[in-house]
């Protein structure tokens, strides 16, 4: 069993897969305080550190998220300093109201690119949280995926 997973997890790393993939959901199951910031601390080994990716955000959301777009606040830290924060919006609905991305039966996934040629380096902190003035519903899951730029 153990060969298994190490096999399916080595196997995860070609021909386009994440080289680091991770979630986190808001620590209420009921809404995404604006204060709660999810973070991500990717480690990587020596060679996949230094190689340049695609950095990809998915957000995992219900039928209880109430609009059509997500405004999301990223923060970046490279050994301990911090880097200016970028606000960025993500559209997980069309203009007629039918989510975006993959998902059925009220639980939907949308992935976007943040940004391409990211290079994480050692000692990189990356930190998510909603830009609202009231906690958000419908928000389960934040993840953060670097694919192998081509």
């Amino acid at each position: 069993m153990l060969a298994f997973v190490a096999v399916l997890f080595a196997s995860c790393r070609r021909d386009g897969q994440a080289a680091y993939a991770e979630f986190h959901g808001p620590s209420s199951s009921g809404a995404w305080d604006p204060l709660e910031e999810l973070v991500f601390t990717p480690a990587l080994t020596a060679e996949e550190s230094g190689g340049s990716y695609d950095l990809r955000l998915t957000v995992r959301h219900t039928d209880s998220y109430g609009a059509d777009r997500l405004r999301l606040v990223i923060g970046e830290e490279r050994d301990s300093v911090a880097l200016p924060s970028d606000t960025i919006e993500v559209v997980l609905a069309d203009s007629g109201g039918r989510w975006l991305g993959s998902g059925s039966h009220g639980v939907y996934s949308r992935s976007v690119v943040l940004r391409r040629g990211f290079r994480p380096g050692g000692g990189c902190r990356i930190t998510v949280r909603p830009d609202a003035g009231a906690p958000v519903a419908g928000i389960s899951r934040i993840g953060l995926s670097f694919v192998k730029s081509e």
